[in-house]
Parts: structure tokens; sequence; C-alpha cells
């Protein structure tokens, strides 16, 4: 299975034994991602490939 980058959330997690700090990047599964739920969130990077559609589209939006 193909890992991403995910920025853990507000806690700590452990992973394979070590922890992550809150805003450290991991490269996570979308099924162990999926389990994690909001403890981790998609990195910069690829949350920026996922929204770019969305801010195309509000571009020109209320003042």
């Amino acid at each position: 299975m193909e890992k991403k980058s995910y920025q853990v959330g507000a806690t700590p997690i452990l992973l394979d034994g070590e922890r992550s700090e809150p805003g450290d990047l991991v490269g996570l599964t979308d099924k162990e991602a999926a389990r994690l739920g909001e403890h981790v969130s998609p990195a910069a990077s690829e949350a920026a490939d996922v929204g770019r559609d969305s801010k195309t589209t509000k571009k020109g939006g209320e003042a």
C-alpha cells in the first residue's frame, strides 16, 4: 500500500513504538489514517493538491 504524508494533530500518537508529537509529519496508508481519524490530517503539500480545485472556484467570491 502507498503511504502518504500526514501531520499529527493536537494529541501525540504512537506509531510502531515511536512517539510522534503534534505537528510532526508521518507516513501512513489510507487505512492507517482512517483508523487514527481526526488525530492526523493530510500534510500541507497533499492538502494543497486535494483542495486545488476548490480554491479556484472561491476566487472572486465575496470581498
